[in-house]
């Protein structure tokens, strides 16, 4: 995702983030398999922030959400830009800081209209 707009965008608004290039390197963080960044995310109780939202639907990349407890938010429309998807983060903060303190494992998706639960499914 427009990982210098957003990530810039949230640290000045007093956001502690960290980049897959923060955390592996620039060379690192292009090759790093989503399982492993995963494992960290959910080791460390970070708060994932994404524009994948097919990593529900891969059964390897699923299963680390739900082996390592990861809280995710993906960002609905795969196509907005880094402006565009730092605005619908703003937008949703308050909703996206009342679910963080929920435990994991969880994703939830994040669009114009909406912020809704997409894994697992809510009974």
């Amino acid at each position: 995702m427009g990982r210098y707009v957003v990530a810039e965008g949230m640290q000045a608004d007093g956001f502690e983030v960290e980049t897959l290039a923060s955390l592996y390197g620039e060379q690192r963080a292009q090759e790093v398999k989503d399982e492993e960044w995963l494992q960290a995310a959910g080791t460390d109780g970070f708060v994932v922030i994404t524009a994948d939202s097919a990593i529900r639907r891969r059964p390897s990349e699923i299963a680390a959400v739900e082996l390592y407890g990861v809280k995710m938010f993906c960002i609905a429309n795969g196509h907005l830009t880094g402006p565009n998807q730092l605005a619908l983060v703003r937008q949703h903060m308050p909703r996206i800081l009342r679910e963080a303190r929920t435990s994991g494992p969880w994703i939830w998706s994040l669009s114009a209209s909406a912020v809704k639960r997409v894994w697992p499914r809510a009974n």
